[in-house]
């Protein structure tokens, strides 16, 4: 052993200051961790007492809409009952009156239901993602013991002044992504156009008739993205039959469809409002068809209509493609060709 000339009680005495310093700042982290848990607890409370103001609200707005039930059947059942003197209700047509109203509300508060438990899924993780990224109270404490960790992370960038990200079907979709329940004026929209801000967050979703089954998470969405590219189908059908003859897509033969692609591409490459214009040139005559099929009796007399179409932003993308098979759009575009082949016959 080389002798350093140092006394052994000098080393003792810098080994003990250095355990004393490392002891202080153990004490220091040991009260910041202390206050982020007591932030967290609160947080947490806070959660608990929002969402259960959430369930109380969403609780009395399904009491309050089953309260309306039986009214709204009765007022259902009166409207029908005014046959004008044209044909007399049978009780079968009394027994179709009432099962249509009450698959109508029972359809009704499943999309509400679902709404709410999306509302629900959405704030909550809007809350945890907040009281995850909130500061800790002693933050500032920390800074002012410790200013060259300070002056290390002012010179870092801050996620908060970085630009949201812009999300494409290539690119791949938001994390917290859900195919939507809308009504149909709303899914044309989205259908073509996209989310220019998908839940307020600045995020852009492209044109929703690009999406994949293989990009739904659940068994649901995979069915409201199906049943929406049946009834997005049926419309750019009726925009091939109905819209060319004014001109607005030009092709050699008048009744040849166009190609999906290249209908969907020639409206999403149009206006805002082009395209309102067109939606609003097919829709009316198509939920004429679907919720008031005109029927008529063995000498060809037009009879009563079944029932009263609906506006298009009351009608349910789920709801609109359980009315609309197959065999009844077929029947729906047959009529249209022999109405369009009797205008240009005449002319």
């Amino acid at each position: 052993m080389q002798a350093t000339g140092i006394p052994s009680h000098l080393l003792v005495s810098s080994e003990v200051r250095n355990m004393q310093s490392t002891v202080t700042q153990l004490k220091g982290q040991v009260t910041q961790l202390k206050g982020q848990v007591q932030q967290m607890a609160g947080e947490i409370a806070r959660i608990s007492e929002l969402l259960g103001q959430q369930q109380v609200q969403h609780t009395n707005y399904v009491r309050d809409e089953l309260n309306e039930v039986p009214k709204r059947v009765a007022d259902h059942i009166v409207q029908e009952f005014n046959v004008q003197g044209v044909q007399p209700l049978r009780p079968s047509d009394v027994k179709d009156m009432l099962q249509d109203g009450l698959q109508t509300q029972k359809d009704f508060f499943l999309e509400r239901l679902d709404l709410l438990s999306e509302s629900m899924t959405a704030s909550l993780t809007h809350l945890v993602q907040q009281a995850l990224s909130a500061p800790p109270p002693s933050e500032a404490e920390s800074t002012q013991q410790n200013p060259a960790a300070s002056s290390r992370e002012a010179t870092a960038p801050s996620s908060s002044s970085m630009d949201q990200p812009t999300y494409s079907q290539e690119a791949g979709l938001p994390p917290d992504f859900t195919f939507p329940k809308c009504d149909v004026k709303t899914m044309w929209n989205l259908w073509y156009f996209g989310n220019s801000s998908y839940n307020n967050t600045g995020t852009r979703v492209g044109p929703y008739r690009l999406l994949q089954a293989r990009q739904m998470k659940t068994p649901r969405e995979k069915e409201r993205l199906s049943r929406a590219k049946k009834v997005m189908a049926v419309l750019e059908r009726l925009v091939v039959l109905t819209l060319r003859q004014d001109g607005l897509m030009m092709a050699e033969e008048q009744f040849t469809p166009l190609k999906s692609d290249d209908l969907s591409s020639d409206i999403s490459s149009r206006s805002a409002l082009e395209s309102d214009g067109i939606f609003q040139k097919i829709i009316s005559q198509f939920l004429e068809f679907v919720y008031a099929p005109p029927s008529s009796d063995s000498s060809g007399q037009q009879l009563r209509p079944k029932k009263k179409a609906k506006r298009p932003n009351e009608v349910m993308v789920c709801t609109l493609a359980n009315r609309c098979s197959v065999d009844k759009a077929d029947a729906f575009f047959s009529q249209q060709q022999q109405r369009l082949q009797q205008q240009s016959s005449s002319k």
